[in-house]
């Protein structure tokens, strides 16, 4: 969120400055708007990923319930897409399905997690290499 904030004030303060010779104002305007919009967005994501998981679990639990499966009247398969689909589809974007959207949180966390494991490896290693130049940091300093 601090990236979308400090960007946002930088290109807002450089528009008022363009238009009015003023700078903090436009920081200000343009950091706080960018910030409640990355908070929303970032809110929107764990609601979906909550309503995702919620559904998921109710599926596994309805499966488990039913002992024989029963008969579907055969309907057409094919699935009604939107004109807003295939618009984002011609320019590039496709709809996720929430098992795949899932499958691709679950992967950026893994990515996430080996990225902070190297980072932590290499900084014990610096730390043991040469641990007079290099700063502790707020985790190991005493309370």
């Amino acid at each position: 969120m601090l990236d979308s904030t400090v960007s946002g004030a930088f290109t807002g303060a450089i528009i008022n400055r363009w238009r009015n010779g003023q700078i903090m104002a436009g920081a200000r305007t343009a950091g706080l708007i960018c910030a409640l919009l990355q908070l929303g967005y970032n809110e929107i994501g764990v609601m979906r990923i909550k309503y995702v998981s919620r559904k998921l679990h109710e599926t596994r639990a309805q499966s488990e319930t039913v002992l024989a499966p029963t008969p579907v009247p055969e309907k057409d398969t094919t699935p009604k897409v939107s004109f807003f689909d295939r618009a984002m589809s011609v320019i590039g974007f496709r709809k996720l399905s929430d098992e795949e959207y899932l499958k691709t949180l679950k992967k950026q966390r893994d990515e996430a997690l080996s990225r902070i494991a190297v980072l932590e490896r290499e900084r014990s290693e610096a730390r043991q290499a040469d641990p007079d130049t290099v700063a502790p940091d707020e985790s190991d300093k005493a309370v």
